[in-house]
This record gives C-alpha cells, sequence and structure tokens, in this order.
C-alpha cells in the first residue's frame, strides 16, 4: 500500500493506492498407459486380443488379463478354444489333435477313444474334451464306468487294495487268483497294503487282515 499526494502536502487528500500481486500455480497431470496384455475382448471381436486398451475395471483388477494367449482362450473361451487361438494369432490345435483321447459320446460303450476323428466341437475345445492319457479322459468323463473305460489298460488292475463291503473285508485291485476283481471306480480309496485297508475301513472285522 503507498500514498499518492500532490506537491502541496495535504495529507487529507492523499490517494490511496493499492498493488495487489497474484500468484498462479500450474498444475501437470500425468497419465500411464498400461502394459499391453492379453484379454476378453467381450464387447468387440469376442475373443482374447493383445493390446494395452483393456477396459478400466481390466486395470483395477489385473486377475481379467494375462501374459499368454494360450492361457487367455482356455480361461473365456473354452467352449471355441481353437478359434479363439487363430483370431488371436496362435497356431491352430487340431493338426496336434490326432492322437489325444476324448470322450465318445456318440458311441454307446461309454469309453474314450483316440482315433482322429474327434468331432469339431471337441477339436475346437481341445483343452476342455481333449487328454494325453487315457486314464485322464476316463476319469472326468467315465468315471462310473472306469474299468470298462481303461480296458486292457485297466485289466492288469492297480494291485493295491479296497474296502469290499460285501465280505467286510480288503480285497486286491485285480484278476486272477488272490484278487477282489478291479475296482469299481475312483470312489473306491486305494491301499499299498492290506493292513492299513484294514485298519482304515474294518477295524472292527478282526480277521480282515487275515
Amino acid at each position: 500500500m503507498g500514498y499518492h499526494c500532490s506537491k502541496i502536502i495535504d495529507y487529507t487528500a492523499c490517494e490511496v493506492t493499492t498493488t495487489t500481486t497474484t500468484s498462479t500455480t500450474t498444475t501437470t497431470s500425468t497419465t500411464t498407459t498400461p502394459e499391453p496384455k492379453f484379454w476378453p475382448d467381450w464387447l468387440g471381436d469376442d475373443t482374447c486380443v493383445f493390446s494395452e486398451k483393456y477396459p478400466q475395471y481390466m486395470q483395477l483388477n489385473p486377475t481379467w488379463t494375462g501374459s499368454t494367449l494360450e492361457d487367455c482362450c482356455k480361461r473365456y473361451y473354452s467352449w471355441r478354444y481353437d478359434d479363439c487361438l487363430v483370431e488371436g494369432g496362435g497356431t491352430s490345435t487340431a493338426a496336434n489333435t490326432a492322437t489325444l483321447y476324448y470322450p465318445d459320446w456318440e458311441g454307446s460303450d461309454h469309453v474314450c477313444v483316440n482315433d482322429g476323428e474327434a468331432p469339431d466341437y471337441i477339436t475346437k475345445a481341445a483343452s476342455v474334451f481333449m487328454f494325453e492319457d487315457l486314464e485322464d479322459c476316463c476319469e472326468k468323463y467315465y468315471w462310473w464306468n472306469l474299468a470298462e473305460c481303461l480296458g486292457s489298460a485297466a485289466n492288469a488292475g492297480s494291485n493295491k487294495y479296497y474296502a469290499d463291503y460285501s465280505q467286510s473285508k480288503c480285497v486286491k485291485d485285480c484278476t486272477g487268483s488272490d484278487c477282489g476283481g478291479l475296482v469299481g471306480g475312483v470312489w473306491d480309496e486305494l491301499y499299498d497294503d492290506k493292513s492299513t485297508c484294514c485298519a482304515e475301513k474294518f477295524w472292527w472285522v478282526e480277521d480282515c487282515d487275515a
């Protein structure tokens, strides 16, 4: 604040002048671009894509995104896995499925086969329906018909012991003498030795381990 007066000093005639200083603050905001990931583009191509343009909710919850096309397709498009791979720039798995086992729902034997003639809907979702091992396929889709599904692979049995409730004793999973027949399914717990089986299943039967 200052005073501006005439040459004749008369303080009552002085004008009061005020000088105001304004300070300006500039704020700079920085936007971080998300790292490119594989993500399910439900509102676009309806397949897995690789980019940094995934929705905000996926940015906030990174479990929606992944580092590989295979994992993304398997998680979000398992029912059209093969198409998802191709559309996402990957390689079709159809050519590599000829020796894989799959559930033969069109047949009447209730078994898994690897005849190289799997229907398209199965090869396109190979990660769900096809297996390298016969046992894995049988246990998932024909657990109730396990012995038949395993076929020759099951003929020898496991030579382990399981509970035969009709006889109240433990028997060996095998065919032939001193055997109790093949185990009925995955619900039958197997034991390495007879005494352990008896102790777990028939502890009240004195001659179970005889």
